[in-house]
């Protein structure tokens, strides 16, 4: 709502690519002459070069300084977006995937990492196998 004014339809990856989309293309207007069809990544570091050398060397009014704070800030969260793969989570994955998605994008959006508790793995080993304890040097490949 904060980005597109409306809830969006579609699947989850569709919407992201549309916030990720609304988000940078007015950035990249404004700072790059508009947009190059270049992965999320190589835009959001486009991006970069142009707003921050001004940051760096000059002083600015504290505005226009916040302003592009909020752009960076604007920046890394399409970048993070754009990080998270579009068949990790669905039908047919494990369940524990939500989960790793959902403390992931906490992280991402709140810079806390918060731990839901204590999960448990189970490794089973099957019977044992004999191996002669000398190996041919004829043999070629894993015996």
């Amino acid at each position: 709502m904060e980005y597109l004014g409306t809830p969006q339809a579609g699947s989850i990856f569709d919407r992201r690519d549309r916030l990720i989309d609304s988000v940078l293309g007015p950035l990249e207007e404004e700072w790059c002459g508009g947009r190059r069809d270049e992965g999320v990544v190589a835009r959001v570091k486009r991006l970069r070069v142009e707003i921050l050398p001004d940051m760096v060397e000059q002083e600015l009014p504290e505005k226009e300084r916040q302003r592009r704070w909020r752009q960076l800030a604007d920046c890394y969260l399409a970048q993070q977006l754009s990080l998270y793969p579009t068949d990790y989570i669905g039908p047919g994955r494990p369940v524990e995937r939500i989960l790793e998605t959902v403390e992931r994008f906490e992280e991402d959006l709140a810079d806390v990492a918060t731990v839901h508790g204590p999960m448990a793995v189970l490794v089973e080993v099957g019977e044992a196998i004999e191996v002669s304890a000398e190996r041919s040097r004829k043999v070629t490949g894993i015996p």
